[in-house]
């Protein structure tokens, strides 16, 4: 092995790393990896203690320590006394994966209520920042990788609260980038905008994926390829932009030149159609 893998994988190796959403899809494959990479030790943030606890003795089976807490990130109550009980059992983490997402794929006008737009901005959004403020002050030279979604780059119809939290992600890392770069102490941050996943994310939808546009000729990831580009591009690394598919990124690129065209075509030849 050579010297440069050797001191990137340093980054994992012995290290505390902290994983949201990690009881399925994205979350549970990211904190499983890290683990197997060497990490001593794998805290796990989600809402379903059955679930999170299956995902603590994978990780154990690897020999990494694994630390499980229940907690509805959406309740800022509920989240500051997690954090607070992970610093004092676990200590302050190497690395964070803002992975925790939640908000249905609707316009605004599907919405059954209010409530649905403070989840839909909390989570990811609003729990990402605090998360990362709770250890920002303690964290030296680590790694805070935010996990969003095309949404963030390109308008899509039919997703209103959705989009407006990925976009939101997405400035918060820019702006974190930019806050932190004179400091020798600094984090490095990390964005990986990602297609669409083989997740149970639809399912808990009213609507299916057919709404994502241009879905037949994007590939969809398995959450083990996102958690790859996660761990080795992100964390490893250290890239702060991380497009997968490879279809994205060039999408991305796309809209960058050609702004006014790639949104008509995501709107009208390609988006959901809203009924009048």
């Amino acid at each position: 092995m050579s010297s440069l893998v050797e001191e990137k994988q340093m980054k994992i190796v012995n290290s505390t790393v902290l994983v949201t959403g990690a009881s399925s899809g994205i979350g549970l494959a990211t904190a499983v990896r890290v683990a197997e990479e060497g990490a001593s030790n794998v805290i796990l943030i989600a809402r379903d203690q059955k679930r999170l606890e299956e995902v603590a003795q994978k990780i154990r089976k690897t020999g990494a320590g694994a630390h499980a807490y229940i907690c509805d990130m959406a309740s800022p109550d509920e989240l500051e006394e997690t954090l607070k009980s992970i610093r004092r059992e676990v200590g302050v983490p190497n690395a964070i994966v803002n992975n925790a997402g939640a908000g249905r794929w609707l316009s605004l006008r599907e919405l059954k209520g209010l409530s649905e737009i403070d989840t839909a901005l909390n989570v990811p959004l609003v729990a990402a920042m605090k998360v990362t403020a709770f250890f920002l002050k303690e964290m030296e030279n680590g790694v805070v990788v935010n996990i969003t979604s095309p949404a963030a780059e390109i308008n899509i119809p039919g997703a209103c609260a959705y989009g407006v939290a990925r976009v939101g992600m997405r400035r918060f890392t820019e702006l974190m980038i930019l806050d932190e770069r004179n400091r020798p102490d600094r984090n490095h941050y990390a964005l990986v905008t990602a297609g669409e996943t083989a997740t149970a994310y639809f399912e808990k939808n009213e609507v299916g994926n057919d709404r994502v546009p241009m879905r037949r000729w994007i590939r969809t990831l398995t959450p083990e390829q996102v958690a790859e580009a996660i761990v080795i591009e992100g964390i490893q690394k250290e890239r702060e932009e991380i497009y997968l598919p490879t279809e994205i990124s060039l999408l991305s690129k796309l809209r960058r030149w050609f702004p006014s065209l790639v949104q008509a075509c995501v709107t009208h030849i390609f988006g959901w159609q809203p009924k009048v």
